[in-house]
């Protein structure tokens, strides 16, 4: 027992997300971002939102995206989903799925990403075809970040000259 010490700092937590409750409906159009909006959030740490139903990331890391979609659809056509990070789509977070004319869908998918400071992140649908989908009562899309660790550095790459 001593005196107690120097506040130390939260920790490298971060994490967020972002939630729709809302019902109603978007489209797709060959070749268009469908814009996927939220009407909530969970509380954040080391994050914020902006107006264009982005998550802002405040600290570089390597991050696990986890994103899910309930809704009907009002035809028949292959839906795209995505996570973009800037701008740019996340490979690993890509479904793309052919739906059957007036049914449920739901899906899920996780992704792990490097990313920056000020990174904006989207999650996003796109068609081949155009369509339309309802989304459904209780919570229909949603969007949930948590950061791993650190980026990883980087590494040298040895010549012969090394040895």
């Amino acid at each position: 027992m001593g005196p107690t010490g120097p506040a130390g700092d939260c920790g490298s937590a971060v994490y967020g997300g972002l939630f729709n409750t809302l019902v109603g409906e978007f489209c797709t159009q060959p070749g268009d971002i469908a814009a996927l909006t939220f009407s909530d959030y969970f509380p954040a740490v080391g994050m914020h939102y902006d107006g264009n139903h982005s998550i802002v990331l405040e600290k570089d890391g390597v991050y696990e995206i986890q994103y899910a979609l309930r809704a009907d659809s009002k035809g028949c056509a292959k839906v795209n989903l995505a996570l973009t990070n800037d701008g740019e789509v996340i490979p690993c977070s890509r479904i793309c799925e052919h739906v059957n004319c007036n049914s449920a869908i739901n899906f899920s998918g996780a992704a792990v990403t490097e990313a920056r400071a000020g990174a904006h992140l989207h999650f996003i649908a796109f068609g081949d075809d155009s369509a339309c989908y309802m989304l459904h009562e209780g919570v229909n899309l949603m969007i949930y970040v948590k950061r791993l660790g650190e980026l990883p550095r980087k590494r040298r790459h040895w010549s012969d000259d090394d040895y």
